[in-house]
């Protein structure tokens, strides 16, 4: 196969022959990712995208690190009512981890004025190192 060879079923378990069989799409990853993204999908941690890929090379966003944290940190509590955050939609997929993120006291935003989160710009490795280190903190 290519560089993007396609993951092995068995090295998934069964979350992912589950995915597999339900998209009809492998999790496509670099080689050298492959046991690392598989125990993050058995983890529930991640789940690609709908069509099937993970994408490694693509930056990930605030909006999905902070479903990535959600998910890893699922002690995270949220108070169910949606952070002020004028730039995340109550519809977006990362709405509620950023949510949790802003109860627990891991992210007041990228922005005080209007209060925003940003969940389209691309986290650098700081910004995860800060996110990290505030939930370790409790």
């Amino acid at each position: 196969m290519t560089r993007y060879g396609y993951v092995g079923i068995g090295s998934m378990g069964a979350a992912m022959a589950k995915h597999l069989l339900s998209t009809g799409h492998p999790l496509t990853v670099y080689d050298v990712n492959e046991a690392a993204v598989a125990r993050l999908v058995e983890l529930g941690i991640t789940t690609g995208y709908p069509d099937g890929t993970y994408r490694p090379n693509a930056p990930v966003t605030r909006g999905e690190m902070a479903v990535f944290l959600d998910r890893a940190f699922d002690a995270i509590a949220s108070d169910g009512v949606l952070a002020p955050f004028e730039d995340v939609s109550i519809e977006a997929f990362y709405a509620p981890a950023t949510d949790a993120l802003f109860d627990a006291g891991v992210t007041l935003g990228c922005t005080a004025d209007p209060l925003a989160y940003c969940p389209l710009a691309a986290v650098t490795r700081g910004e995860m190192a800060s996110f990290l280190a505030r939930i370790l903190a409790g």
